[in-house]
């Protein structure tokens, strides 16, 4: 008899432990925490930054210093800090579709997945970070996108992730990432043609370091023939312009055709082109 009790108390334990272990995995997978919220009356349409907990950050790249919290004011963005993708697509789930503007995906990369954690995972666990095959966390981020939002890899060597990533979204999204690493504070902002903020990275040592940009399926480039002194440069039109050409100005004539259309107007990576959407719109305001 002794002995069955001695046996049971020993389940019994072994019970709790799993138990016990259950539930701090399901809260590792969820729990997120509010870092940064946007001022009261902010006007531009909603902006979500991920980062890592500062225990997956090993050497501060992502901590919320003046850098951060400008560029999170200048977006008037919310700022979470996540240690799972589970906890990531939790706080999406109560974000409404069609609703954010601007998402920024923030962790320290190695070209193939960007690294979210708390410190408890390793670094090749699929659940602590964001590979471009997690079909489910990006679907359920294309779900909540508004139409040409802009999303940014705010991680280092994430261009190869890239395609994966826009290919997964809808709607013309314009993906922003870099083949390079960088120092946080040379991530800046800037205003584009089309009213959105887009990253450009301004490091004085290293010109050649930049933000490239892929479109997501559903967006079409309107007719756009490159100037002569372009195509010397490698731009020929919409397939090929970089984000400097973008912001460059359409007014002031020197990007544009000889039909008198600019990239700003015409190329999807601009933030231009034509959906289905805003094509609708266009054929109804003009019935």
């Amino acid at each position: 008899m002794q002995e069955r009790s001695a046996l049971y108390r020993c389940f019994a334990v072994a019970a709790l432990a799993v138990a016990a272990r259950n539930a701090i995995t399901s809260w590792q997978h969820n729990a997120w925490t509010v870092v940064s919220r946007p001022p009261t009356g902010a006007t531009r349409g909603a902006a979500l930054v991920f980062y890592p907990y500062d225990s997956a950050d090993h050497n501060g790249a992502y901590k919320l210093d003046g850098h951060a919290r400008q560029r999170a004011l200048e977006l008037a963005a919310t700022v979470v800090r996540v240690g799972r993708v589970g906890a990531a697509k939790r706080w999406l789930a109560h974000a409404s579709p069609n609703s954010l503007r601007h998402v920024s995906l923030g962790g320290h990369g190695n070209s193939t997945r960007i690294m979210w954690g708390d410190g408890r995972c390793h670094e090749s666990d699929r659940t602590c970070g964001l590979w471009p095959d997690n079909k489910g966390f990006l679907a359920l981020l294309s779900s909540r996108l508004t139409e040409r939002a802009v999303v940014v890899l705010e991680s280092c060597y994430a261009l190869s992730m890239a395609p994966a990533i826009a290919a997964s979204l809808r709607l013309g999204a314009r993906v922003f990432a870099t083949d390079a690493c960088y120092n946080q504070e040379h991530l800046k902002y800037v205003l584009d043609a089309s009213g959105d903020l887009v990253p450009m990275l301004l490091d004085p040592w290293h010109a050649s370091t930049r933000m490239h940009v892929l479109v997501a399926p559903e967006c079409h480039d309107m007719p756009w023939i490159a100037p002569e002194w372009l195509r010397t440069l490698g731009v020929t039109g919409c397939a090929d312009v970089t984000m400097d050409v973008c912001l460059s100005d359409d007014a002031d004539g020197e990007v544009l055709d000889h039909k008198g259309q600019g990239p700003a107007s015409a190329c999807c990576r601009c933030g231009a082109g034509w959906t289905r959407s805003s094509w609708s719109k266009h054929v109804w305001s003009e019935s």
